[in-house]
């Protein structure tokens, strides 16, 4: 996927799925969340290529980790300077 052009400290729109992970992971949060995640964004952790930053996906993984929207804008930030 080809990188945004981001201003420092700005929220990229769009980052892999890998990276999404890595960033979680790298701040303490398990990498698969486990179920009860709604179904929805659970299939959409497992199976997307991308996670966008205002998806229902990412809305899914912030509730079900219990992360406020600043610090997911820090992760997306992270992940966005995380290759596989």
């Amino acid at each position: 996927m080809p990188r945004e052009s981001l201003t420092p400290g700005e929220t990229p729109h769009r980052v892999t799925a890998f990276q999404l992970r890595a960033a979680l992971h790298k701040a303490g949060h398990r990498s698969t969340p486990a179920f009860p995640m709604d179904v929805q964004s659970a299939l959409a952790w497992v199976t997307c290529a991308d996670a966008n930053r205002d998806g229902p996906m990412v809305a899914g993984v912030m509730a079900h980790f219990g992360i406020d929207a600043a610090a997911m804008d820090a992760l997306f930030i992270a992940a966005a300077g995380i290759e596989a």
